[in-house]
C-alpha cells in the first residue's frame, strides 16, 4: 500500500491552465447586489452569495464572519475547484482541460472523480520530456449493438501515476480529453510512500449520504445526494520501519491524501482519496507487525 502526501497546488506553482476564470464578475464595493448574486475574489479564487440586498463595502470574505453576514462562502472558481483538496468541487470545461504545474519534488500524481476518455501527464526539465503516458478511461468493452446499447458505459473516473522522476524543477503538464465536456473533482500531486504489504480481504464500503424519508402512510421517498468510499485493510509492516511509517501516518493527520490499496486497475475501488480515521499497530512477531487502517473517503 502507498500513500500520496500532497503537496497545494497555490499560484506559485500553477504555470497555466486553459480553464477561464472569469465567471461570475469581480465583487465591487460600491454595487448594489441583489439576494442569491454571486461574485468572485481573484486574490482568493472564491465564489460568495449574497445574502442581504444592497451596498455593503465589507469584503466577503470578511463579512462571512460577522454575526450576521451579508455573504457567504459558495465554493471556488472553476479554474481552481480542481486545486481545493475536495473531490465534489468540479473544474468543468469543454475538452480538453490542460494545466500545468511545477510542485517541487514529487513522484506522484492522481485524479480524482475526474470525467473523460483519455488522460495525459507529461514532466519536462531542462526544456527535455522525462515522462510522458497517456491513458484511456473508457473500459467499456462493447462487442456488438445491443452491449452498446445495454451494457453502458465502463469509465474510470480516479487514476493514480507513479514513477514520475523527482525533479525539483520539473513542470508537468496534464490533460484530459474527451468528446464534449470534461471535469475533474481533484488533481493531486505529492511523494508516494511505501507503507506495507495489503493483506487479502479488505473491505470497502459505500457510505450513502442519499435522504431516506417514510411517512405516517408508509410512502417513502428518496433523494438522491453523494456518497463517499470506506476502506479497512490490515498491512503487514517490517519492524525495521516502524518509527518511520508510524510518524508517517501520523504527519497526515487531518489531511486528505490519496490511499494505494492497489495499483492494479481492475482493483480502483482501493485508491481512496481521503483520511485516516483508524491507525492500529500490533507487534507480534520480531520481523514483522500488523497495521490496521480504516480509511474514510471524502464525498
Amino acid at each position: 500500500m502507498k500513500v500520496i502526501k500532497p503537496v497545494p497546488i497555490t499560484e506559485a506553482v500553477l504555470v497555466s491552465s486553459n480553464v477561464p476564470e472569469s465567471e461570475p464578475l469581480i465583487w465591487n464595493a460600491s454595487t448594489s447586489y441583489v439576494l442569491g448574486d454571486r461574485v468572485m475574489r481573484p486574490t482568493l479564487h472564491k465564489i460568495y452569495v449574497c445574502l442581504v440586498a444592497g451596498v455593503d463595502a465589507t469584503p466577503p470574505e470578511s463579512s462571512a464572519l460577522l454575526s450576521t453576514p451579508h455573504w457567504a462562502e459558495y465554493g471556488p472558481t472553476n479554474r481552481w475547484a480542481m486545486f481545493d483538496n475536495q473531490a465534489s468541487t468540479e473544474t468543468v470545461k469543454s475538452s480538453p482541460i490542460e494545466v500545468a504545474i511545477k510542485p517541487g519534488i514529487v513522484n506522484a500524481l492522481a485524479l480524482i472523480n475526474v470525467y473523460g476518455t483519455k488522460v495525459k501527464v507529461e514532466m519536462t526539465y531542462g526544456g527535455e520530456t522525462v515522462f510522458s503516458e497517456s491513458r484511456n478511461l473508457d473500459m467499456s468493452e462493447l462487442t456488438d449493438w445491443y452491449d452498446y446499447f445495454f451494457a453502458g458505459f465502463d469509465l474510470i473516473t480516479q487514476t493514480v501515476f507513479t514513477g514520475l522522476p523527482p525533479f525539483a524543477g520539473g513542470e508537468i503538464t496534464v490533460t484530459i480529453e474527451s468528446v464534449g465536456t470534461v471535469s475533474c473533482g481533484a488533481l493531486i500531486v505529492g511523494s508516494a510512500y511505501e507503507i506495507g504489504d495489503i493483506k487479502y480481504e479488505p473491505t470497502v464500503e459505500i457510505q450513502d449520504y442519499s435522504v431516506k424519508q417514510t411517512d405516517e402512510f408508509g410512502t417513502t421517498t428518496f433523494v438522491q445526494r453523494k456518497y463517499a468510499k470506506k476502506l479497512e485493510c490490515a498491512l503487514w509492516l517490517e519492524n525495521n520501519r516502524l518509527n518511520s511509517v508510524f510518524g508517517l501516518i501520523a504527519s497526515l493527520r487531518a489531511i486528505p491524501s490519496v490511499w494505494i490499496g492497489s495499483e492494479d486497475i481492475r482493483m480502483g475501488i482501493l485508491t481512496v482519496f481521503g483520511w485516516y480515521a483508524v491507525c492500529s499497530i500490533t507487534i507480534p512477531y520480531p520481523d514483522h507487525s500488523l497495521c490496521t487502517l480504516q480509511i474514510q473517503g471524502l464525498t
